[in-house]
Order: structure tokens, then sequence, then C-alpha cells
């Protein structure tokens, strides 16, 4: 009996060790498959952010002006900001920069980690060859831009268009048969629509006159208003401006003397409403918005993107009360026929 009792007691033994010999090995093979889980959670993170989570974009943007010009760079400011809100980038911009300091700028944003780096204006396209290789995994932008690489692009207006309606506007509103325009610069992006300007005019009017004046300069308010003033002497009573914040004096001269403006970028009759007939707008924001977005859907690519009425990135602002009817619908007429391809360059 007692040796049956022991053998009893020894199979007992035997099977606590084997179920407690199982439940050892389910606990650990439950703990590795948990550990295994973390382990992919962390394998899908990138440098300094999970892979689960979303990577936030930093976007930096370069003007050659105040963001306070109420045209050409407080729109494209407009723009980064926007695109701030909406798709929760990290932004970063810097205004007023010199040409002395544009490559030293991007340089600077670059070596920050920044994933797109917009400059506002034409004379970034340059910077943007000579500091992109240097940079393969930023992506750099010029606005009005004319060249492309591997990493680098542009983003065009169809300036001609704007220019066209302006001057079919202004064409319908001189009294005088005598318009006038301003430009900042004297390089394609302006000197274009200035062409495009006097050409609808005189499709109007054959003996309408064009004066066109350049500032050499896109933040010389002053010099603005002073050649405007000189092309109001010399009989001009609608003037239209490419100029950027030097433009604002074009809008100022014309208040002062009281002949009609037409405004360009942004909608100026908030500088002087009595006056800007309306404005051709060119919506900085939508192109920001274009690049910022390919970005981060990884649709990017080194090239020219030109874009116009019909891309929804160029339009009208309201009229001023003194346009007639028949002047608008002739007008917005000529904004379809454009989109329409009815009329080009």
């Amino acid at each position: 009996m007692k040796r049956k009792g022991l053998f009893w007691l020894g199979l007992l033994l035997i099977l606590a060790v084997v179920v407690s010999s199982a439940m050892g090995c389910g606990a650990k093979k439950e703990a590795k498959e948990e550990s295994k889980g973390t382990e992919e959670s962390a394998g899908t993170k990138t440098e300094g952010e999970g892979k689960g989570e979303k990577k936030t974009f930093k976007v930096a943007m370069v003007l050659p002006g105040p963001i306070s010009d109420a045209g050409w760079n407080a729109n494209a400011y407009k723009g980064l900001m926007e695109a701030k809100d909406k798709y929760g980038i990290e932004a970063a911009y810097s205004e007023n920069v010199h040409l002395s300091d544009f490559e030293e700028t991007f340089r600077d944003y670059a070596s920050k980690g920044y994933d797109l780096i917009i400059g506002n204006g034409y004379e970034f396209a340059e910077v943007n060859a000579k500091v992109a290789p240097e940079f393969p995994n930023t992506w750099f932008v010029a606005i009005n831009g004319d060249n492309f690489g591997p990493n680098y692009g542009s983003l065009q207006y169809k300036h001609w268009e704007v220019g066209y309606v302006a001057g079919a506007l202004a064409g319908r509103m001189t009294k005088s048969g005598i318009i006038g325009f301003v430009g900042g610069m004297e390089i394609p992006s302006v000197s274009e629509p200035a062409a495009q300007y006097e050409r609808a005019a005189k499709a109007f009017n054959p003996q309408i006159k064009a004066l066109t004046s350049y500032v050499g300069s896109w933040e010389d308010v002053a010099k603005g208003k002073e050649l405007a003033l000189a092309q109001i002497n010399a009989g001009a009573d609608v003037l239209f401006h490419e100029a950027d914040a030097a433009g604002t004096g074009v809008v100022q001269a014309a208040n002062e003397r009281g002949v009609w403006a037409i405004g360009a970028c942004g909608d100026q009759s908030v500088i002087a409403p009595k006056v800007v007939l309306t404005s051709l707008l060119q919506e900085s924001p939508k192109l920001v918005d274009f690049i910022v977005k390919s970005l981060i859907e990884g649709t990017i690519e080194g090239k020219v993107y030109i874009l116009g009425f019909a891309d929804g990135v160029q339009g009208l602002a309201p009229y001023h009360e003194a346009v007639p009817e028949d002047v608008r619908k002739a007008v917005d007429q000529i904004v379809e026929d454009i989109k329409a391809g009815k009329i080009t360059k």
C-alpha cells in the first residue's frame, strides 16, 4: 500500500511539472508576440517620430519684399499661413531679403531640415539651381521661375492673361486715349503683361497710346509714385502696374490725381477704393497650396508648372461701381474666352 501510494504521489508530481512547463512556454510565447507587436510599431517610425504618426512637413518661404505690400508678397505669405492651417505644416518665412542674401537664406533653411523652400519671385530661379544640388533631400521652388532640375522647379502664372484683361478694361475706361503701365523690374513676367496690356487696349481702340515705365525695384514706393505721376502728367487716365510694393505708389498717385487705377496680385481697392476699377488677382495662396499638397502627397516634380485663369489661380476682384455694365460683360467674356483658348498670346 505504501509503495502504491508512493507511486501515485510520484505520478502526481510528474504531471504537475508537465503542466507547469506547458504553462511556462505559453506565457513566454505570449510575451514574445507582445514584444513583436511593439517592435513593429517601432519599425514604423521615422527619424524623431512614429511611423504610425503623420510626418510634419517643414516649409519655408523667402520673400524679396514686405508681407505688408497688399500684393505680391502679402499674397504669398497668406498662402503659406493657409497651408500651415490646412495641412499642419511647420512654416517659416523671411521677408525683405536682399539679393545678396538669397543663397545664405536658402542654405540656412535647408540645413535646418526644411522639406520645401519657396522663393517668391523670378530672381530665385538662379539661386535654386546653385543651392539645390547641395541639398538633394530638400525641394526648392521659385514662383515665376523658369528652370528646373532633379529637386527644384518653378511655378509660373500665365502673366500675359492678366495684362490682356487689364488692357481690355483700360481701353474701355480711358477718356483721354492714353493709358499707363508701371513695372517693377524689366523681366519676362512683367514685360509680357505690359505688351499684352497695350495689345488688348488697341484691339478695342487702335488709336490708344500706352505709356510704359520701369521702377528698377520691387520696393521703391516713392519711385513707383513718381513714374505714375509722370504718366498722368503726360495724359494717362488709367494706370496698371506689376511692381509689387512699388506698385502701391502707382495706386497712391492715381488716388491723389483722381485718375483710374487697376490693381495687381491682390484686391488693391483697400488702398484707394475711390479709384481702383478692379484688381487682376494672381492667387499665390492657390499656387502655394498646389505645391505644398504635391509635396505632402509625394507627387512634386522637378518641372515648370504654368497655371492661369482656367486653373483658378488668376481672377478679377469686384468691379468699382463706376464700371458700366456693358464694360463688365465685355471684360468678363474676354476672361471666359481666355479660359476656353479662344484668345491666346
